[in-house]
This record gives C-alpha cells, sequence and structure tokens, in this order.
C-alpha cells in the first residue's frame, strides 16, 4: 500500500504530494480564486478539506453517466478510467463528506486533460507523465478491501495544512 501526503500551503502555483518510494509531484486542489485555499474548503469548488483519503477505483456510474463521461473525455482529452476515487476516513465511508457543515463530494485524483484542467477538489496533477508514475505504482501495490464495502484500496493521501484557522476571503 502507497502511503502519500499533501500539505497544502495556499500556493497559488502548485502544491507537492510527497509519495515516498515513489516520487514528489506537483499537484493542485480547487479551482479559480479557490485553488489551493484549504480554509475555504466547505466551499464548492475549494480545495479538499484536511483529513486522510483512501485511494481506490473510481466509480463509473449507470449508462446516462458514462456517456457523459465519455463526451467529456472526447472534448477535454481526459480519460475518466484511468482515474482514483478518494473517499475521505469519516463516519462513513462513501463518495460524501462533511467539512464545517457544507457537504462536499466526488473528490478525485486526476490528471489536467488538454493541459488546461480543473479541480473542484480534487487533487489533480500538473503533469499526466507524474500522473501515471503514481497511477502504475499503485496498481502494482498491495491492496485491500475496506471492511462493510466493496472499495479496493490501493493507499492513502494525508491531507493537512497550517491554514486550517485562517479566514475563507472571497
Amino acid at each position: 500500500m502507497i502511503s502519500c501526503f499533501l500539505n497544502i500551503t495556499g500556493s497559488n502555483d502548485y502544491e507537492i504530494l510527497r509519495c515516498p518510494g515513489v516520487g514528489n509531484f506537483k499537484v493542485f486542489s480547487g479551482d479559480d480564486k479557490y485553488r489551493n485555499k484549504i480554509e475555504c474548503a466547505h466551499k464548492n469548488k475549494a480545495s479538499i478539506p484536511p483529513g486522510v483519503y483512501w485511494i481506490s477505483d473510481r466509480p463509473v456510474g449507470r449508462a446516462l453517466s458514462k456517456l457523459y463521461t465519455n463526451i467529456k473525455d472526447y472534448i477535454l482529452g481526459t480519460q475518466h478510467s484511468r482515474w482514483f476515487a478518494l473517499y475521505r476516513q469519516d463516519s462513513k465511508i462513501d463518495d460524501e463528506t462533511f467539512y464545517k457543515g457544507s457537504k462536499r463530494n466526488l473528490f478525485r485524483l486526476h490528471p489536467r486533460g488538454n493541459e488546461s484542467g480543473t479541480s473542484w477538489g480534487c487533487i489533480t496533477f500538473k503533469n499526466i507523465s507524474d500522473f501515471e508514475i503514481l497511477r502504475n505504482a499503485l496498481l502494482q501495490s498491495i491492496t485491500f478491501k475496506l471492511a462493510k464495502t466493496n472499495y479496493k484500496v490501493y493507499g492513502y493521501i494525508i491531507v493537512t495544512s497550517n491554514r486550517i484557522n485562517k479566514k475563507c476571503v472571497e
């Protein structure tokens, strides 16, 4: 199992995802004015909230969802089938969590599409090649199934920051 660590500093550029034995990778979390602003993690499209996240297979959804995803993949140059889900370790391991009274969901580990990329709380890689290095390592790692779920876990990411108590500035 692979362990990774992300300390969100509030950089307007990139943060470093550290995965000992695999590498250090430039990533970002959150979109536009919320990029890498963990103090705003209770807002939609903001940084991923602090916590520990299981790295698991990304759910694929139903037929209409799959069609919509395939269209997005074609237009944006992404490959959702290669992404991972990030499930926060909280009272219920699923695709949503509550942080500071707000529901957040659908956190993913993925590269930018077409080198532009958005991140609505995902951990998004600057470089596709870096994502592929971590992806290959995850797929070759020892895995386990989470109790009371069917989730196959490849590793985890601990998200921290010294900015948690700062005020979210709009």
